[in-house]
């Protein structure tokens, strides 16, 4: 039996420029470089990766669940692409940090079911995307590889659409 409440994630209320401020702190103090591995990050925070079997793949799991305290467990189902993969993770480290606070308040975040919130998830990739691509050093690259957004995903390591759409949204396309 679970002794433990766990919460929806409730939107933070943040600005896009607020939450992008946000995760670009956390990218310093985690020294995070771009395309770098993440799951020396995750451990160092305190949390852990599991893959769901394939059984489980189509299920309504949680994508992450956040323990009073911090400690926490990214499920992820084990056919992501590498780049995916990174985004997964990146967007419920914005439900970590966002949601829960960094443990202050235990979730559990699910995904494809009618109590996802828009706006939560909406707040998760905006975190996602500064912590793995942050603005000036987005820019940096958009200007060395020519505005080339497949050259800017690579350097990143982020799926093209997404630094594509990054690109868009910063006035670098």
């Amino acid at each position: 039996m679970e002794s433990t409440k766990y919460r929806q994630p409730q939107p933070c209320g943040a600005s896009a420029e607020e939450i992008s401020a946000f995760a670009g702190k956390i990218v310093k103090v985690l020294d995070l470089q771009p395309g770098s591995d993440l799951e020396p990050v995750i451990k160092r925070l305190n949390g852990k990766i599991e893959y769901l079997p394939f059984t489980e793949r189509d299920s309504k799991q949680a994508s992450i669940i956040v323990e009073e305290g911090g400690a926490f467990t990214i499920r992820l189902i084990p056919i992501l692409f590498p780049l995916q993969k990174r985004m997964s993770i990146a967007h419920e480290l914005g439900h970590l940090f966002l949601h829960s606070r960094y443990g202050e308040v235990a979730l559990k975040a699910y995904h494809d079911t009618e109590e996802e919130d828009e706006l939560v998830e909406e707040e998760a990739h905006e975190f996602a995307c500064e912590f793995l691509m942050p603005t000036k050093l987005l820019r940096q690259a958009a200007k060395r590889f020519g505005n080339d957004s497949i050259n800017v995903a690579a350097h990143f390591m982020v799926p093209e659409p997404v630094a594509r759409q990054r690109m868009v949204n910063l006035g670098c396309y």
